[in-house]
């Protein structure tokens, strides 16, 4: 009797951790799909991320972040676009439930490859996403054009070979804008650093543009005077704007008035820029001061010429006044 009733008990015990395992694993997998809800859809799309379920994993990658520039934060360029100066980034996720690391990860840019690496090695978990980056220059990527350029991804985990997007029609797009240019202080910027009102002034600045634009106009401009010089190629056959141009400017007859302040304005036909020192006040110089010696002697001369008119007059005013008795006698 007491037997029996252990064999009993032993299987009613069995049963009962049965049925708690069955429950657990129940109320476990309904978590998991309120929390995983892509799982119970072969073709779930959100956020621009594509999920697809396969037989052993699933594995997906997601345009989480877009071209930016640059890194992967938006500048005044803004998002989707740049310039030959740029840095463009580009960044996908890579996800696999599995956990298992892809073969490789590329961007196809203009229609060339370029292999991703991930953005943080210390990060290893698939299956909420690792981040991809690819960063490259305009040159780097072959732009050899103002305008837009489409771009793709893929990922390779073995088996499947996934696009983002995944029409092969279909193409992400950024946009290669033209640069501003740039103007470098150069020694000997202003000659002389003081002078005259007859002294002749010149001013140099040194030109350069990454796309190679020949400036539309470059000015000198004064603060405390209204007066502006227009710059000329100093070497006519220096065309070169991209390793630098120097460009010049001449004045004569600024007026005694201490020293001046002057910044350049500058335009390629597409942008156009203040140059100022150091990117925040004007540039200082000529001091236009007085010439004692030279003011001297021209007072003297004045005095000199002024004396030699009066002996004229009064040399002729007596004739008249003779001639004028002499008649009057007759």
């Amino acid at each position: 009797m007491v037997s029996i009733n252990k064999i009993i008990f032993k299987i009613f015990l069995v049963i009962n951790i049965v049925l708690h395992i069955i429950f657990f694993n129940f109320i476990s997998n309904i978590f998991y799909l309120i929390h995983h809800p892509n799982i119970i859809s072969t073709n779930y799309i959100k956020r621009n991320d594509i999920y697809r379920k396969f037989s052993e994993y699933q594995f997906s990658i997601s345009n989480d972040y877009s071209l930016s520039n640059p890194s992967g934060v938006k500048t005044e360029l803004g998002y989707q676009k740049g310039n030959r100066k740029s840095i463009f980034n580009f960044y996908v996720t890579y996800k696999d439930l599995s956990n298992k690391s892809p073969q490789y990860v590329y961007v196809e840019v203009n229609g060339k490859n370029h292999t991703m690496l991930e953005k943080y090695d210390w990060d290893y978990d698939y299956t909420d996403g690792v981040l991809y980056e690819f960063n490259a220059t305009a040159d780097e990527l072959g732009l050899d054009r103002l305008g837009y350029y489409d771009y793709c991804f893929y990922a390779f985990n073995g088996t499947v070979l996934e696009r983002l997007p995944t029409s092969k029609d279909v193409y992400f797009d950024f946009e290669l804008v033209n640069a501003p240019p740039e103007l470098y202080p150069i020694e000997n910027m202003c000659e002389p650093k003081v002078g005259y009102f007859y002294t002749e002034f010149v001013f140099r600045v040194n030109y350069t543009d990454i796309d190679n634009d020949t400036p539309k106009y470059i000015y000198v401009q004064f603060i405390n005077l209204d007066v502006k010089i227009k710059m000329e190629r100093e070497n006519p056959l220096d065309k070169n704007n991209i390793d630098g141009v120097i460009y010049i400017g001449k004045i004569r007859g600024l007026p005694v008035g201490g020293v001046y302040q002057y910044y350049y304005i500058v335009s390629d036909g597409f942008n156009s820029e203040i140059f100022l020192y150091n990117g925040t006040k004007p540039f200082i110089g000529p001091y236009v001061e007085i010439d004692i010696q030279f003011t001297f002697l021209l007072i003297l001369n004045l005095i000199i010429l002024g004396m030699c008119y009066t002996l004229i007059v009064i040399y002729y005013v007596n004739r008249l006044i003779k001639k004028f008795f002499k008649n009057k006698l007759k």
